[in-house]
């Protein structure tokens, strides 16, 4: 759980993210709802917070009608769950992206008219340009994503039982079976009556976890990456639970599937949104940028990947006559701390 009046507090101290999302996240809180930068402004993350008001500080500076913005967020987001922010923050890493690469003078286009339209407009080079912004989401580690809410709920309802770090390992990737969803639960919930501090554990499917209870002992056993553990597990104000999973040779190795999967889904979103540059809404003259931010399902991917996606579509574009600049971005901008002081 986290400290909510501190989050409250720092939202106000940190006049970027209140300003762009304030309002939205005040709301959230009073509908009960958490979200990753709440938690990361409660103390959890504060390298996090530096970050999105230095990217959202940046973003506001190359609007020409900066409150504009504000406006389509709370219009976007006001009734929405809280997770809908990080789809709004794709806008805002794909400005800062395009800003930086001879982009200028952009525009917020509010809906209405239920006319379609492009999120942005800008210029480049004295061009007219129209700006589609989409979000490419992987599937999360079902393991994590699993073992984490269980353990938020576990906490959340008593929190002196599971007042200690845990560090869950596994190597696996891909789907769980319910049997296996559900002994994992299961497991999290025992963690209390562990007899020993490390146990591994069988799940469904032929899928093994280790699951270190974090105490004194383990963590000197650990070495240096016990130290670093130990850090991630206590960051903020209640202990934690760490999912970690190794990095296999395989990671670092060209995967044919992953491209052909990238393109797929890269293609399908494009052509989702061509009528908003094409057709009844077409404009010769105008520059058409789609921008994709590709949230990679691995630590490590072929930078490669991206930029070959990228000259596949606009070639698929090209050859049927239509102009279409694509952009897919496979990381985020670095942070320029400078525009924050």
């Amino acid at each position: 759980m986290i400290d909510t009046q501190n989050a409250i507090a720092e939202l106000a101290a940190n006049e970027p993210i209140d300003w762009l999302f304030g309002r939205v996240l005040r709301a959230g809180i009073a509908r009960g709802e958490s979200h990753f930068i709440l938690e990361a402004l409660s103390g959890r993350n504060p390298h996090a917070v530096k970050a999105w008001n230095a990217w959202i500080a940046e973003f506001r500076s190359v609007l020409r009608q900066p409150d504009s913005a504000a406006t389509k967020a709370d219009s976007e987001l006001s009734t929405s769950p809280l997770s809908r922010i990080e789809d709004f923050m794709t806008e805002v890493l794909a400005v800062v992206h395009l800003s930086r690469n001879g982009y200028q003078d952009f525009e917020v286009v509010l809906a209405g008219n239920d006319k379609k339209a492009v999120d942005f407009t800008a210029r480049r080079s004295g061009k007219h340009v129209r700006v589609e912004i989409k979000n490419l989401r992987e599937p999360e580690d079902i393991i994590q994503t699993v073992a984490k809410k269980r353990w938020e709920k576990c906490r959340g309802e008593n929190p002196a039982r599971y007042n200690f770090p845990v560090l869950l390992s596994h190597e696996h990737s891909g789907a769980l079976t319910e049997a296996a969803e559900n002994k994992l639960k299961n497991v999290i919930d025992q963690i209390p009556d562990f007899a020993t501090p490390e146990r591994q554990i069988a799940l469904d499917g032929n899928v093994s976890i280790v699951i270190k209870r974090l105490g004194q002992q383990i963590i000197q056993e650990l070495g240096a990456e016990g130290e670093m553990v130990s850090h991630m597990t206590h960051a903020g104000r209640e202990p934690r639970l760490i999912v970690q999973t190794p990095i296999r040779a395989g990671d670092l190795e060209f995967n044919l599937p992953e491209l052909q999967g990238l393109f797929v889904k890269s293609f399908r979103v494009v052509a989702g949104a061509i009528e908003k540059f094409f057709g009844r809404q077409s404009n010769p003259e105008a520059e058409n940028v789609m921008v994709l931010r590709w949230q990679a399902p691995a630590v490590f991917y072929d930078e490669e990947t991206p930029q070959i996606v990228r000259k596949a579509i606009e070639a698929a574009f090209d050859a049927v006559g239509l102009q279409l600049t694509v952009f897919v971005l496979g990381s985020d901008p670095e942070p320029n701390f400078r525009f924050t002081g």
